[in-house]
């Protein structure tokens, strides 16, 4: 099968690209930097160069793509600055709609639209058990999913599938969720954020990877939750993480000082989302790590 990826060279991207590889799919690849993404990546996949906020991508990139995944977005961690969230903004929405927009003029449609989304969709909602129907939220990152999704979606009027991923935080080696919280638990600096109750959904570098490989194999289309069918508050994250070095997690951060620290990404760290994978798991998916523990050691001992 012929795939199209953008966003290939984050930390789910460069592991979903070598696995579809090996599958046996022609892989190609839409870039800002091809020699960056050559280096990472490696030289057997089509480069095609783009700057997706200001162009549509090259519409031979398009032409005689089956499926096209579109995982590009900038990251979401650091400080929310005027500057940074503007491009957390519009490196998706108008990302989105150019490539969109190309997929339209192509004379090879495409049959399947995969597109990144995330669990910030829904905003803070306390003990609310949340599945693909539950409402946005009403913070930034909730209205950046929703722009980001609708601009998917306009793509389900040229005839795709199009299915948007809610990715929960995802755990895995090298990368990713685990690696911004390692040096605080070898040292056993971790604990509580705010009152640590908050819900955090998370899910495995293999289930991110094996939903994708599932909403290609099924006709299963719309939002989906890509999280973990077995919710956890915040704190049990933090000792479970903890536990893998032997340390305790037992140093609270108060909210107020996070908010002074991280301004408005504090709200990803003290929002409540009790996020379910109802579509999935209505679909038959079986997921590979459903306990945050096994995850944890799975992704650290690789």
């Amino acid at each position: 099968m012929n795939i199209l990826i953008t966003g290939a060279t984050g930390f789910l991207g460069t592991s979903l690209v070598k696995c579809l590889s090996k599958d046996g799919h022609s892989i190609k690849i839409i870039t800002r930097n091809i020699s960056k993404a050559s280096k990472i990546l490696g030289d057997d996949f089509d480069f095609y160069q783009w700057d997706h906020s200001t162009l549509e991508p090259p519409i031979e990139a398009i032409n005689d793509s089956e499926v096209v995944i579109n995982l590009m977005g900038e990251t979401v961690g650091g400080l929310w600055l005027p500057s940074k969230k503007r491009s957390i903004l519009q490196s998706r929405t108008l990302g989105t709609k150019n490539l969109v927009a190309a997929i339209i003029k192509s004379d090879s449609k495409p049959e399947l639209l995969i597109s990144a989304s995330a669990v910030g969709y829904y905003g803070n909602r306390g003990n609310e058990k949340l599945t693909e129907n539950s409402e946005p939220g009403d913070n930034f990152l909730s209205e950046v999913c929703k722009a980001w999704e609708d601009q998917a979606k306009s793509a389900t009027e040229s005839g795709l599938r199009v299915a948007t991923l809610r990715f929960a935080p995802i755990v895995g080696p090298n990368g990713g969720f685990l690696d911004q919280q390692l040096p605080l638990a070898k040292m056993g600096l971790l604990g509580p954020l705010g009152s640590g109750k908050q819900w955090w959904p998370w899910v495995h570098i293999d289930d991110a990877i094996s939903a994708i490989k599932h909403v290609i194999n099924t006709q299963i289309s719309g939002p989906l939750n890509v999280v973990s069918p077995k919710p956890i508050d915040q704190i049990t994250f933090s000792k479970a993480l903890a536990a893998f070095f032997n340390r305790p997690a037992i140093v609270p951060a108060p909210s107020f000082a996070i908010r002074m620290m991280l301004w408005g990404f504090a709200d990803e760290l003290l929002f409540s989302r009790k996020v379910i994978p109802q579509k999935l798991l209505d679909a038959g998916y079986k997921f590979k790590f459903v306990k945050i523990n096994e995850a944890i050691k799975a992704s650290l001992k690789r």
